[in-house]
């Protein structure tokens, strides 16, 4: 952009030629009630100028600098067009802003001194700046997501506060910002989320640091979604009091931080991440789980191992579940069967009268070359559990492929290239 009228009307340079152009062609809004036709003004080098406004066309040649075309324009245009002509490019930036800025995703690497420590957060800092000179544009930022990466293998430090700044500094302009997510590499919150002038609907961290999020969150009566996930979470560190975040309906975390969250809240999705995960830790904290002042819906655990008597005790205490998510980590081999798990998971289906979906998902590749081998073994397990249920209608398995039922039938609502190709060759195999 080289000029621009006081209300937001731009001169772009032609990407064809070296002249500016201001286009438009109505009706772009239909709030604007203008006549359905264009109005084309070319400013051709530093002598030229073309108007062409519907089918009048009317060649001008003037001698003008640069800091003169916009006088040259509104001689030569309608007070009525040249208007439309602001008020359409206006909307036009309005929207652009929005669709630009209302959702910023942050992703930052830490830089490293001479001495090898962390010295400055270059992009943050940049955003930040940009933030601050430009309140306007703060308030049309709803969605933000802040990434730390390190520079190197080591991940010993702390990152001191002059590094960390910039990210307080932006979030305390933001007023309308409603989505947060930090992941911050575990560094203290307190100088990130004091002072903030927002109320969120969603938090998402990879820090629990019990005291500043503490404070952080009473101050959040709006919040509905509370995730605190990540790799430096301390085991029963994390008490919320129920009198807050009464709003609250998805919490993400530990079992421990699940469990102290959950209580006196109207939480209808819980997601369990937790590395090491066994049946007496579920048993001895599942009162809590089903202290919800709402029916717990959605339920998902992500584990290394999951053993089917931990599936058993939350079916049991939790008999609304709509939806069950199981993330495996662990590979799939001999001492560690995830298809075992599958396939006594049935009880645990017959204990579930509502539910309507079921994930399995794994990570391990040998796992999922040995599903893609056995499609019979899915569908096989599918007619087993139709059995036993009427409103199980999806399921996806760890290969990936997804399953849905519809008038008793199960088909694939989605697959893999290499299942695919696997049934391919089958059915070549079937007409030789």
């Amino acid at each position: 952009m080289l000029l621009s009228t006081p209300h937001g009307a731009q001169l772009a340079r032609s990407p064809t030629r070296s002249s500016l152009a201001l286009r438009c062609i109505f009706p772009t809004f239909a709030p604007l009630a203008v006549p359905s036709r264009r109005v084309e003004i070319i400013v051709q080098s530093e002598e030229t100028v073309r108007v062409e406004c519907g089918n009048n066309r009317r060649r001008h040649t003037v001698t003008c600098l640069p800091n003169e075309i916009l006088t040259i324009i509104v001689k030569l245009v309608s007070v009525h067009d040249l208007t439309s002509v602001v008020q359409v490019c206006q909307r036009l930036h309005s929207v652009g802003m929005r669709v630009l800025y209302s959702s910023i995703s942050l992703v930052d690497t830490i830089t490293l001194d001479v001495k090898g420590n962390p010295d400055t957060l270059i992009k943050t800092s940049q955003c930040c700046a940009t933030v601050v000179r430009r309140p306007l544009l703060a308030n049309i930022v709803f969605r933000l997501r802040i990434e730390l990466k390190e520079s190197s293998n080591r991940v010993d430090w702390k990152l001191p506060g002059s590094v960390i700044a910039p990210i307080g500094t932006m979030l305390r302009q933001l007023p309308k910002l409603a989505q947060l997510e930090l992941c911050v590499l575990g560094t203290s919150l307190a100088e990130i989320l004091s002072g903030c002038p927002f109320s969120l609907k969603t938090f998402s961290c990879d820090t629990c640091d019990p005291r500043p999020l503490h404070a952080f969150l009473i101050s959040q009566p709006e919040l509905t979604e509370l995730h605190l996930v990540g790799p430096t979470q301390p085991v029963g560190s994390f008490f919320l009091n129920y009198r807050y975040a009464q709003k609250l309906r998805k919490v993400s975390g530990t079992l421990d931080v699940v469990a102290s969250v959950v209580p006196g809240r109207p939480i209808e999705e819980i997601r369990i991440v937790d590395a090491f995960l066994n049946t007496e830790m579920i048993r001895t904290r599942i009162n809590l789980l089903t202290a919800s002042r709402s029916a717990v819906k959605v339920f998902r655990i992500v584990t290394v191992i999951c053993q089917v008597s931990m599936i058993e005790v939350i079916a049991e205490h939790l008999p609304k579940i709509e939806v069950l998510g199981l993330h495996v980590l662990a590979p799939s081999d001999r001492h560690i069967p995830y298809v075992n798990l599958l396939d006594s998971i049935a009880p645990v289906i017959q204990m579930l009268p509502r539910l309507e979906r079921l994930d399995a998902c794994g990570t391990d590749e040998y796992e999922h070359a040995h599903w893609l081998e056995h499609l019979a073994k899915e569908k096989k397990l599918l007619e087993l559990w139709s059995s036993i249920s009427n409103t199980l209608t999806f399921v996806k398995f760890p290969t990936g492929a997804e399953w849905a039922r519809r008038d008793g039938i199960w088909a694939h609502v989605h697959a893999t290239p290499d299942m695919y190709h696997i049934e391919h060759l089958n059915d070549s195999k079937e007409q030789i």
